[in-house]
Order: C-alpha cells, then sequence, then structure tokens
C-alpha cells in the first residue's frame, strides 16, 4: 500500500511540480568700385576727353584684375576649407557609420549568445551546454573581441561561456566595473562568490538581486518552505536560479537552517564548485558534464549525506532513482528505506512550520506554479486520514487539498485521481 501511495504521490509531483533592448553658407561680395568720379566736369574737350576715357578703361581694367585676383584668392581659400571641412565631415560619417555598424553586429551577437545560454539552461535533462551550444558560445565570445574586446559584452559573455570558470573572474570584475548595476553581472557575481566560497561577497550580491526583485518575494517565502522541509537533512540539492538563490539568500542574509548544505547542480559545472564540496566531505562524480546520471551517480556516492532533493528539479532526474524518493513537505529525501515521512511530520509541517504565503498571500502565475508542490503532502495525509478513519481532519485536509489544487490549475487532474 506504501508503495503504491508512494508512486501515486510521485506521478502527483511530476505533474504537478514547478520546472520555472555642413551645412556651409557662402558669403559673396557684390560690389567693386570702378574708379568713376561722379563730380567731373559736364563739358570736355576731345583730347581730354580721350585721356580721360583712357584713364578711366586702365583703372576699370586695374580694378577688374584686382577683383579677379582677390575672387580667385577667396576661391581658392574657399575651396581648400571646403575639401578640409568635407574630409572632417567624411571621416566623422565614416566613424559614425562604423560604430554604428559596431553596434549592430554587438547587439546581434549578443542575442544569440543569450539566446544559446537560455536554451543551455533550460534543458531538461541537464544544466551544461551541448557540445553544440558550447561551440556556438564560445564563437560569439571570440566575435565579439574581434569587434570590440574592451566592450562590457565581450567581458560579461567570457566568463558566462566559461560556465562558472573562476580562472575567468578578471572578465566578471571587469564587466561589473563597467556596469555596476546590471542585472546578469550581479547574478554571475554572486554565483561566482558562491562558488569559490566566499559568503560575504555572496551576502552583498544577493542583497542586491532582492533589492531589485530580481529574487522575488515569491520565491523567498516558497524556498524558506524547502528549506523547512529540508529540516534535519544535511543536504539539498537544488536545480536552477530561483531554488538556488533563494534558498542562498534564506541562509546567508536571513539565518534559515543553515547547517543544510545547499548544492546547486547548475553550478556543479564548475571545477572550483566541485572542489570546495569535496573539502566538506562529498564524493563528486568524474564526469564532466552535470546531467541526469550525474545526479544519480552523485547521490549513490554520497548516500549517508541525508540528501534531500528539491521538487523544482524536473521529472527526468527523479525518474533514475525514484526508487530512493520518499516526499517530505517540498522535497524528496534520498534514502534506501522504505518508510514514507511520518504522518506526524507532514502535519508538524504544514500546520505549524511552514509560512505558506505562497498560497495564502500572493496572487501571481509564480506563486500558482509553487502552489502544486505542496499537494504531495495534503494527499499523503487524507490517505492517513481516511485509514484512521479521522472524519474531522480529513474533511480539513479535503478543503486545503481543493484550495491548493485551484490555485496550481490542478484541480481536474486531482479528481480524476483521487
Amino acid at each position: 500500500m506504501k508503495f503504491y501511495l508512494l508512486i501515486l504521490l510521485l506521478s502527483t509531483v511530476w505533474s504537478c511540480a514547478s520546472q520555472i533592448p555642413e551645412n556651409t553658407t557662402i558669403n559673396s561680395n557684390s560690389n567693386s568700385n570702378s574708379g568713376i568720379n561722379f563730380n567731373a566736369p559736364a563739358v570736355l574737350n576731345s583730347e581730354t576727353i580721350s585721356t580721360k576715357n583712357n584713364s578711366i578703361k586702365k583703372e576699370l581694367m586695374d580694378s577688374t584684375q584686382l577683383d579677379s585676383d582677390k575672387s580667385l584668392e577667396r576661391n581658392v581659400k574657399f575651396n581648400t576649407e571646403k575639401k578640409e571641412k568635407t574630409k572632417i565631415t567624411s571621416d566623422s560619417y565614416n566613424k559614425s557609420s562604423a560604430s554604428k555598424e559596431t553596434l549592430n553586429q554587438k547587439v546581434i551577437i549578443s542575442s544569440e549568445f543569450s539566446k544559446t545560454k537560455t536554451q543551455s539552461s533550460t534543458q531538461k535533462i541537464q544544466r551544461s551546454p551541448t557540445p553544440q551550444m558550447q561551440q556556438t558560445l564560445d564563437e560569439k565570445v571570440e566575435e565579439l573581441q574581434e569587434i570590440d574586446p574592451n566592450s562590457f559584452e565581450y567581458n560579461l559573455f567570457n566568463y558566462s561561456s566559461g560556465n562558472y570558470d573562476v580562472g575567468r573572474e578578471k572578465y566578471l570584475k571587469t564587466a561589473e566595473l563597467q556596469q555596476p548595476g546590471n542585472v546578469e553581472v550581479l547574478k554571475l557575481s554572486a554565483a561566482n562568490s558562491m562558488v569559490i566560497g566566499d559568503t560575504l561577497n555572496a551576502k552583498k550580491y544577493l542583497n542586491q538581486l532582492e533589492f531589485k526583485q530580481i529574487i522575488q518575494a515569491e520565491t523567498i517565502d516558497y524556498t524558506s518552505d524547502v528549506l523547512k522541509s529540508a529540516e534535519g537533512n544535511s543536504t539539498l540539492i537544488t536545480h536552477g536560479f530561483n531554488d538556488s538563490y533563494g534558498a542562498y539568500q534564506n541562509q546567508f542574509n536571513k539565518n534559515q537552517q543553515t547547517e543544510i548544505n545547499v548544492i546547486s547542480l547548475d553550478f556543479m559545472q564548475s571545477q572550483s564548485y566541485r572542489d570546495v564540496l569535496k573539502t566538506k566531505g562529498y564524493d563528486v562524480p568524474v564526469q564532466k558534464e552535470v546531467n541526469v546520471s550525474y545526479l544519480k551517480s552523485f547521490c549513490e556516492l554520497n548516500a549517508d549525506k541525508k540528501i534531500a532533493i528539491s521538487m523544482t528539479l524536473p521529472k527526468e532526474y527523479l525518474i533514475p532513482i525514484q526508487a530512493n524518493l520518499y516526499p517530505c513537505g517540498l522535497i524528496f529525501e534520498y534514502r534506501e528505506s522504505t518508510n514514507i515521512a511520518s504522518s506526524f511530520q507532514l502535519e508538524d509541517l504544514w500546520y505549524i512550520k511552514l509560512n505558506k504565503k505562497v498560497l495564502n498571500v500572493y496572487q501571481t502565475s509564480l506563486s500558482n506554479a509553487y502552489a502544486g508542490n505542496y499537494l504531495p503532502m495534503l494527499l499523503y495525509l487524507k490517505n492517513h486520514y481516511k485509514q484512521q478513519n479521522d472524519l474531522n481532519n480529513l474533511e480539513k485536509i479535503e478543503m486545503d487539498i481543493e484550495k491548493v489544487s485551484n490555485k496550481s490549475g490542478k484541480s481536474s487532474s486531482l479528481k480524476k485521481k483521487y
């Protein structure tokens, strides 16, 4: 009966769990002096007229030549200035065009890098990038290095593509100097601190992430309940950003369940992180890729470490080890024993220890996604009260199940099963 119930609970968890951008103005002089004396006598003899005409003609010719020379000088000067200004304008235009082209290239490369990184982090069977994904990430970093090796994007992505390789920390630090408030910088800086065991800086970056609501309030309260569920275990295995960063924030800055070692599968990509775990007494699988088989090997090698596993892990990770998984609150306990968590333990969690704020306080899609993970313990308690013919508690737990299943959007599917 217990085994059947366990399989049913696992099935429920897998169906309900949250798996969560010159003009140049030309001035010309039109006025020229002809040297004509408008006060000359009205009557002149022919010689005087001839002499005067010759004098006027010479003055006119001299004046015209002078104006012509001045005009030529002005034209030469203007054309020289125009060429210089045209050259400057042309150079500025070329630089501007080159700058725009570089910017466009960086935007395209950044988009492709981010897309690949997202695909890598949302895989169902592994945290490590596939060889093809890693090749794409490396190629994009090389392209950024070629067009702008001093850019923020190059420094940030150089670190990011290394999958928490602390040997690339200098690039992350440079990116932080360039854009200290950038969200990705804060996330990776927090990760880098946790990977090397730098609790002091991890606290700082985690607080900034919570202040910016990157670590959301729902996640803080949900992972608080996860840690409370894992109480009594020495290890809690998490999967991605929300469950890992939320749990670390509750431990480091809210002093909750600090006796539990939170181990992020994502950070396990880093050799430095593996080395830190070894100093804590863990046996670490030798395989490089962090995937489904890696989790199985880690659990088998460390079966004596009282391992708890967050229910937010994709079901693909849990299927190979389901024979050793036992639901307890918001976690699975990994152990060889066939005893499911006692009803007293689950009652203590549900009625006393868990804050249940994602169920009772928040009305958001994120809280709805988390809500489904509360159902397994409620279904177990329902079965327990049935067996004990405890009608009063049975009625109360059925009301709770209805409320939680409606919030999580799983009401109809649960009615079919139960």
